[in-house]
C-alpha cells in the first residue's frame, strides 16, 4: 500500500475504498509510520511538535482559557492573560481570547504584540503554539502577571502574507490535480508569509508546459477575483462533498472546509484550520520559483504570490538589467547574446584544448620502456580544467599508443595514471589480463596501489602514491603480462 503511494502516487484513500470492496485489509498504521519516515527522510514533514530539548512539554502546565478568535479578527481591544510559566528563560502565557494563530498545518505561526491597557507597556509575540483542548501558548519578551488586562495585535503584514501563501497552496494543490495527475497526494508543506513550500507523490519533474499551466491557472483565477469561503460541517459531509482531507490525520466530528469559487462548482475544497485570505485577488501574481525532487516517488514545489512574487519578479529584473547593461544589449536581446557568447567559448575552449594537447605530446615526457611496457611521464598542464586534463591524458595517450601499437603504454601525470592497448593487435602480449587496458590498470592498482578502471581501450585512475617513479611502475606492469 506505501509503496502504491510513494512510488506511483496512487491515493492512499482510493486504496482503502478498493481494499474494503476486495475484503482487504491492511495495517494503516504501519502506513502511516512509513510516511512519517518517509517526510522526515524527505525534509518533506516539517513538524511543528515540541521536543524535549526545548523544555517545551512542560507548556501544558498553562491551564488557562485560551479561545481562537483569529479568524474573525487580528485584534483585541481588551483581553485577560489566564496563566503564565517560564520555561528556559522564557516566558509562555496564555489570553483570552486570543487572536494569534498558533503554527499548525504547515503554516507558521502568527507574531505581534500585547500593550498593557493600564501602563501602555508594550510586549513583543515572539511565537505561538498550540496546546491540548485547542488552546495556546504566547513566548513573548519577557514577563507578564496572570491577571493583567492587555489588547492584543497580530502582525498584520505577516499574517496576511501567510495567508496568501496558505490559499495558493490550496490553488497549487487544484492546479497539479488538474493538468499534472489526478492521483496526485499532498506528501508535506510549509506556508510562510513570504512563500509556500508543497511536496507531493509524483515520479518524474514537471514539464515546462505543466508548470506554465499550473501558474496560468491560477493566475487566471486571481484575477478573477474569486471569493475564499469557509464553513463548519460535519466530517460526513465532507467526505459526500469530496473535500481534499489528508490521509492519516485524525479529524474531529465537526470540521472547517476551505473553498475556493463558486459552492456549487469549487475550484478547491479543503478541510483546513489554517488562515486564508477572503478572495483570490491578492495572490496575484503567482509564480513557482522551483520543482525539485524530495524523495524517490516526491517532487517539491516552491512558490511566491502577491507582494512577495512582485519582489521576486522585481529582483530578476534587476538581474537581466546588469545582464544587458555589462553586455551593452537591449532584454529582447540577451538571450540571443549569450548563447552567441557561449558557443563562441566553446570554440575558444576547444582550440585551447588542441594547443595545450599539441604541446603536451610535442613535448615527448619523460619514457621508460621494459620490454613491450612503456611508461610515460609528464608534467600537469597549467590553467586547464579536470574535465580538459583528462582529455588531454587521452589525447597524449592515444597518440602513444598509435605510434607503438605493439606496446603497453602508461602515462603518469601527478597522481593520475592512464592505460592504454591497441586490444585488436595480434602483437601485443598480455599474459592473465588479456589485452584490455581495464583490467590491466585494475591489476596494476592491486599491487602498486590505486583505484581506477576503464574499457578495453584507455582506462585512468588515481594513484595511492604519486611519488611512485616510472621505472617501479613499469616492472609492476611487466610482471602482471608476464
Amino acid at each position: 500500500v506505501f509503496q502504491l503511494y510513494d512510488t506511483y502516487g496512487f491515493p492512499l484513500d482510493l486504496t482503502a475504498t478498493v481494499a474494503k470492496e476486495n475484503n482487504v485489509i491492511f495495517d494503516v498504521e504501519k502506513v502511516e509510520a512509513l510516511m512519517n519516515e518517509q517526510r522526515i527522510r524527505s525534509g518533506a514533514g516539517f513538524s511543528w511538535k515540541h521536543n524535549d530539548a526545548d523544555g517545551l512539554n512542560n507548556l501544558e502546565s498553562l491551564d488557562g482559557r485560551s479561545t481562537f478568535s483569529g479568524y474573525e479578527s487580528i485584534e483585541e481591544p481588551d483581553v485577560l492573560i489566564t496563566s503564565c510559566c517560564e520555561i528556559s528563560g522564557k516566558s509562555w502565557i496564555t489570553i483570552d481570547p486570543c487572536p494569534f494563530y498558533p503554527e499548525g498545518g504547515g503554516q507558521i505561526s502568527d507574531t505581534g504584540t500585547l500593550t498593557d491597557v493600564d501602563t501602555g507597556e508594550i510586549f513583543q509575540v515572539k511565537q505561538c503554539t498550540r496546546l491540548s483542548g485547542d488552546r495556546i501558548a504566547l513566548m513573548l519578551d519577557h514577563p507578564v502577571n496572570v491577571g493583567k488586562r492587555v489588547s492584543a495585535c497580530v502582525n498584520q503584514e505577516k499574517r496576511h502574507g501567510s495567508s496568501i501563501h496558505h490559499t495558493a497552496t490550496h490553488l497549487l494543490n487544484a492546479g497539479l490535480r488538474k493538468y499534472v495527475n489526478g492521483a496526485i497526494v499532498q506528501a508535506g508543506s510549509l506556508v510562510t508569509s513570504d512563500k509556500l513550500r508543497f511536496d507531493f507523490t509524483h515520479s518524474k519533474p514537471l514539464t515546462h508546459e505543466m508548470v506554465s499551466q499550473i501558474e496560468g491557472y491560477i493566475n487566471s483565477l486571481s484575477i478573477q477575483q474569486l471569493p475564499v469561503y469557509t464553513t463548519i460541517m460535519s466530517l460526513e459531509q465532507a467526505k459526500e462533498a469530496n473535500a481534499m482531507m489528508l490521509f492519516g490525520e485524525k479529524y474531529e466530528n465537526t470540521v472547517r472546509v476551505v473553498g475556493v469559487g463558486q459552492r456549487a462548482n469549487p475550484e478547491s475544497l479543503e478541510l483546513c484550520g489554517g488562515t486564508h485570505v477572503s478572495t483570490l485577488a491578492p495572490l496575484f501574481p503567482f509564480k513557482i520559483v522551483s520543482e525539485t525532487s524530495a524523495a524517490s516517488g516526491t517532487r517539491r514545489i516552491e512558490a511566491v504570490a502577491g507582494i512577495s512574487a512582485l519582489r521576486w519578479l522585481e529582483d530578476k529584473q534587476r538581474h537581466l538589467e546588469k545582464i544587458c547593461t555589462n553586455l551593452n544589449v537591449n532584454p529582447d536581446e540577451a538571450v540571443e547574446m549569450v548563447l552567441k557568447m557561449k558557443t563562441k567559448l566553446r570554440q575558444q575552449e576547444k582550440e585551447l584544448l588542441v594547443l595545450k594537447t599539441t604541446d603536451v605530446i610535442g613535448s615527448g615526457g619523460n619514457s621508460v620502456s621494459i620490454g613491450n611496457v612503456c611508461v610515460h611521464v609528464i608534467d600537469p598542464p597549467e590553467n586547464t580544467t579536470k574535465k580538459a586534463f583528462a582529455k588531454i591524458i587521452q589525447s597524449y595517450a592515444n597518440s602513444k599508443r598509435e605510434g607503438a601499437p605493439e606496446s603497453w603504454h602508461f602515462v603518469k601525470c601527478g597522481n593520475l595514471l592512464a592505460c592504454t592497448v591497441d586490444p585488436f593487435n595480434p602483437d601485443v602480449k598480455a599474459g592473465v589480463v588479456s589485452a584490455h587496458a581495464g583490467k590491466m590498470l585494475r591489476a596494476l592498482f592491486e599491487e602498486i596501489g590505486g583505484k581506477g578502471g576503464g574499457n578495453d581501450t584507455f582506462a585512468q585512475g588515481i594513484l595511492e602514491n604519486a611519488n611512485l617513479n616510472s621505472n617501479e611502475i613499469a616492472h609492476a606492469a611487466k610482471e602482471i603480462i608476464e
